[in-house]
């Protein structure tokens, strides 16, 4: 399991501080990775195989990042992989383009 957040370096000690707390080393790595950044790092993280399933949290409030979010998607999922989006709409009065990222995930 690779589990990422925006490539800061406190938000990924962090991680890794949860990863610790939860006994999980050795099977879950946190790795920063910006959206729409080459996938490569984080395919070498796991054998440089895609993955089958990616599982998105609170990411489409940045509704200038749907295109580049999606793309990373497109290179990081096997052809029949999964992507699941759970997310909240922080500010309601955005909710329509928070729920662009669905349609436009849904067009490809």
């Amino acid at each position: 399991v690779v589990v990422t957040d925006y490539p800061d370096p406190e938000l990924i000690e962090n991680l890794s501080w949860n990863i610790q707390q939860q006994q999980l080393e050795g099977h879950v790595v946190a790795a920063g990775y910006r959206w729409g950044d080459s996938v490569e790092p984080l395919l070498a993280l796991n054998g440089m195989c895609r993955f089958d399933r990616v599982l998105l949290c609170d990411l489409v409030f940045n509704h200038s990042e749907h295109a580049k979010l999606l793309r990373s998607l497109g290179e990081l999922l096997i052809p029949d992989g999964l992507a699941y989006c759970v997310f909240t709409h922080y500010r309601p009065w955005l909710a329509e383009k928070d729920m662009d990222f669905l349609r436009l995930a849904c067009e490809q």
